[in-house]
């Protein structure tokens, strides 16, 4: 009959008879490429692991709904090559968004085509009431 490590429990743990499964103990040695090699918080873990901050940015970026979007499901393409071009395009649009954003911050002023705002991109384009898309819209028309 297995002991179920009684020797970590405390007596009043022993006394209500508390284990029904036995406590599996791993060794120092499994998972060791999962564990930190610097103590949390140290100079050295700060030095190491900071450099994930603008990866980490960049992933919650690229992924939520105000950026780019992109998680399961967001394109209906098919193939490998399509959603890698896919995926692209909108690292490219990731890049422009950003570098416009620092430029607005900065006020840097350029003639750049880059760095001008584009209205249909940032959704401000005004379409003017009779060049509305007709036939979507319109009421069915009696036969």
């Amino acid at each position: 009959m297995p002991t179920y490590r009684r020797e970590l429990a405390t007596a009043a743990q022993r006394k209500k008879k508390v284990y029904s499964q036995p406590t599996i103990v791993l060794g120092a040695k499994v998972g060791a490429k999962l564990r930190q090699h610097e103590r949390w918080g140290s100079d050295k873990w700060i030095e190491k692991y900071s450099c994930r901050t603008f990866v980490e940015g960049f992933f919650g970026a690229f992924q939520s709904r105000d950026g780019e979007g992109v998680r399961r499901g967001w394109i209906r393409v098919v193939g490998l090559t399509a959603i890698a071009l896919m995926t692209a395009l909108a690292m490219v649009h990731y890049n422009l968004r950003i570098v416009r954003k620092w430029a607005q911050k900065n006020d840097y002023q350029s003639d750049d085509i880059l760095l001008q705002r584009d209205p249909k991109i940032e959704g401000h384009e005004v379409v003017p009431v009779d060049e509305s898309p007709h036939g979507a819209i319109d009421p069915p028309l009696a036969a």
